[in-house]
């Protein structure tokens, strides 16, 4: 019998079952709980399957039991967004502000469990927010579970450094890995010119007064980051590719980006072909 691996979303219980083409879901309601906390746990179990399905299992990072937990305004500290949906991997568990309760529930219907028909409707994306809420908390569950896994954190610390150095590289794998969860054609660019996307003299790049807000430096960030993503996307899938992105942070050696880059997706794959 292939392993399990149980994924709790509160209310719910994902019942992973490896070695399966697919990943099947089953769901182990609570019905003692009030019945939009029951609702809620369904649609994050149905998000679920919807990005299971669009990109396949997720089960190789959810190796421990994860809790959708409820969040009052009180029990927000000074600072902290009320709003914002997080993963706490010190606790294995979601974390929603309790608003999300009163927020528009879509129906039961298979949009519900399709991803990226989703992100391609603008009428369902106004009219019920709260999808792309659960989403980001389930893509950030995923990223920090497989960071941890390495001792690394999601994001990386080098994403808050006021260094272009160190900071400019960790935002490139950060900002392609959303890109390439949240748009099922990436933008379409001039992959010829490599020495505006992969700087060769990144000293260079840096001390020329470079600023987050740039072209140059938004060129980089963006189009770098999917230069570095893309083959190894091809190659082993975005779950594989995003897991090995948040284990191991990309940086710049040698001054030279371009065969930063290269060198990083050799080492990818040596990691990930099986």
């Amino acid at each position: 019998m292939s392993p399990r691996i149980v994924l709790l979303v509160a209310l719910a219980a994902l019942l992973i079952c490896e070695g399966a083409a697919a990943s099947k879901v089953a769901i182990d309601g609570d019905g003692n709980k009030p019945l939009r906390q029951r609702q809620f746990a369904r649609l994050v179990s149905n998000r679920f399957e919807a990005i299971e399905t669009a990109f396949g299992p997720l089960s190789d990072v959810f190796g421990s039991r994860v809790q959708l937990v409820f969040k009052r305004d009180s029990e927000y500290r000074p600072g902290e967004t009320v709003y914002a949906a997080v993963y706490e991997h010190e606790r294995n568990a979601l974390v929603f502000s309790s608003r999300v309760l009163y927020q528009a529930f879509p129906s039961a219907d298979s949009s519900v469990v399709q991803y990226w028909p989703f992100y391609e409707n603008e009428v369902l994306r106004a009219d019920f927010p709260i999808i792309e809420v659960i989403d980001a908390a389930l893509w950030d569950a995923f990223l920090k579970e497989a960071a941890a896994a390495n001792g690394q954190s999601w994001p990386p610390a080098d994403c808050k450094s006021p260094e272009v150095e160190k900071k400019l590289p960790c935002t490139m794998t950060v900002r392609a890995a959303l890109d390439y969860i949240h748009q099922l054609r990436p933008p379409m660019f001039n992959e010829n010119r490599l020495d505006r996307i992969l700087p060769e003299n990144f000293t260079d790049f840096c001390s020329a007064d470079m600023r987050a807000t740039s072209r140059e430096y938004q060129d980089v960030e963006r189009y770098g980051g999917i230069l570095l993503l893309k083959p190894l996307i091809i190659e082993f899938g975005i779950p594989r590719t995003l897991a090995y992105a948040a284990r191991t942070p990309f940086s710049i050696q040698e001054n030279n980006m371009r065969t930063s880059v290269l060198r990083y997706q050799e080492r990818a794959r040596a990691a990930l072909t099986w």
